[in-house]
């Protein structure tokens, strides 16, 4: 626990913690651990790293400016496509516990499509992903 208060101090911002990375969102992670493919190895250690799409979830949780300036950067270097955003984003918003977080989780969505989105993917693409949302009013 010291070494989180450490971090807290150091960083300005508090650290959330636990061994059970599904305890750190209110979101749905769906079956993230099926969804990582092989970086590198370490020795023993093999490191992996998760889809893009998967790894946006607790990014669009958040949506710090750093969020959005990350989601932007790896989404065009990995040319991750929007449909598969979309279908996992809205796996997110049916699978999640009901909660004030989906109605902003959903609005992050939009305003990332809005805005973001117009530097990573066609016009007439962006908006069909937004009448997606702006469909389903149970978000």
């Amino acid at each position: 626990m010291e070494a989180i208060a450490t971090s807290e101090k150091r960083g300005g911002m508090r650290a959330e913690y636990s061994s059970d990375i599904e305890r750190w969102s209110m979101f749905n992670l769906l079956d993230y651990k099926k969804k990582v493919r092989p970086y590198k190895k370490f020795g023993k250690i093999n490191v992996t790293l998760l889809e893009p799409e998967y790894w946006s979830i607790g990014k669009m949780g958040r949506y710090y400016d750093s969020d959005v300036q990350d989601m932007a950067a790896v989404f065009k270097n990995q040319k991750t496509p929007l449909s598969r955003l979309i279908a996992v984003w809205q796996k997110v918003l049916k699978k999640s516990p009901l909660s004030d977080d989906l109605f902003h989780f959903k609005k992050h969505i939009e305003h990332f499509l809005n805005h973001s989105g117009r530097e990573l993917w066609a016009e007439k693409e962006r908006d069909e992903a937004l009448k997606v949302f702006a469909s389903h009013e149970e978000f």
